[in-house]
């Protein structure tokens, strides 16, 4: 395949990639010790000791595990793996948050991900970048004073985390989900360091697969798991975002235009013996791979493309922990900046 200005508009990947994370960096499963914290297995799978009670690699089974592992409390924490030409980093810290049965809440670190990654450039130094959100039903919370210190003109070319930062100073910023289209509700997860503000997305996005796989036993920290796989495609994870495929491929060759409805995300699901989801993790590597291979990609296109690397584990832990509360901003202390988030909508 010829590799023109063509094919560099269709490689959307810093979207997907965008997309992905967010997403996937808002979900959780792993163990229950303290801290919870996850990491790879350590090669001592014991498949039998993991087996919950009527387990069996099935679309309808998982739906169940997923049920029974997200209507009790828990606590979530989110690692991403990125690599790309020979440079990786892996376990950088994404989001840490907590689920009371109906009430969640996550705090997101840009600074520790920074860290993580080479360090923090020197005009951020200092600077609180925390991002923390609470959700309740049809409301979402969002509060990031620190960015507010980002000196620059508002315009429209704003991130919308400085706009919303600039508006509310030291209150949180209240949204009404309903209120918003779906694009808006893609936006206000942005203004979460691009993680998604719920933290089953994923979760609901597998259960909704036609086909899984058993993956056999692990031992995490101690704890035995059993994985069941799964592909997702890369269009139905955008869509479940508010971001319409189409608008990502607008413009590229005919002949490259379903290229989110073909490309997957591949996800694992572990359980523990009790049939709680214990880990969650999501590979964005593998469809890059196919993507190259179907579409012929060719020359050094390719060599990038099959060097990214980009993983997302999120562990769940402390399952059905009712010392688990969520505390919802108080009224006085919020300002409903809904109108705020569609009006930046609009002019991006």
């Amino acid at each position: 395949m010829r590799a023109d200005g063509r094919w560099r508009r269709l490689l959307v990947i810093p979207l997907l990639v965008g997309a992905v994370a967010g997403a996937g960096c808002g979900d959780g499963g792993d163990s229950d010790d303290e801290g919870g914290g996850g990491g790879g297995g350590d090669g001592q799978g014991d498949v039998e000791a993991a087996r919950p009670p009527g387990f069996e690699a099935s679309p309808a089974y998982l739906s169940a595990a997923i049920d029974a592992s997200t209507d009790v409390p828990y606590r979530f924490e989110a690692t991403v793996s990125i690599g790309m030409g020979g440079e990786s980093f892996d376990d950088v810290p994404g989001l840490t948050g907590e689920f009371d049965g109906e009430r969640s809440s996550s705090i997101t670190d840009p600074t520790e991900m920074a860290e993580a990654m080479g360090g923090v450039p020197p005009e951020l130094e200092g600077v609180d970048l925390t991002i923390r959100t609470v959700t309740e039903g049809d409301t979402a919370y969002f509060y990031a004073p620190g960015w507010a210190e980002f000196e620059r003109p508002v315009d429209e070319t704003t991130p919308p985390n400085v706009r919303l930062a600039r508006e509310l100073g030291d209150k949180w910023g209240r949204v009404d989900l309903t209120a918003l289209s779906d694009d808006a509700g893609q936006l206000f997860s942005q203004l979460n360091g691009g993680q998604n503000l719920d933290p089953a997305f994923y979760l609901e996005l597998v259960r909704a697969a036609e086909s899984v796989e058993e993956l056999g036993g692990d031992i995490v920290d101690g704890v035995a798991q059993i994985g069941l796989a799964a592909d997702v495609p890369m269009a139905d994870m955008l869509e479940a975002q508010g971001i319409d495929p189409a608008t990502l491929t607008a413009g590229v060759p005919e002949e490259y235009a379903d290229i989110a409805e073909t490309m997957t995300m591949a996800i694992e699901v572990w359980l523990d013996g009790d049939g709680l989801v214990r880990r969650l993790a999501m590979d964005l590597g593998e469809g890059l791979d196919a993507m190259v291979e179907q579409y012929d990609v060719e020359g050094e296109e390719a060599e990038v493309l099959t060097s990214i690397e980009f993983g997302t584990e999120v562990t769940f832990f402390d399952h059905g922990d009712e010392s688990i509360a969520v505390e919802v901003p108080a009224e006085a202390d919020t300002v409903d900046v809904t109108e705020t988030v569609q009006r930046i909508e609009a002019e991006t």
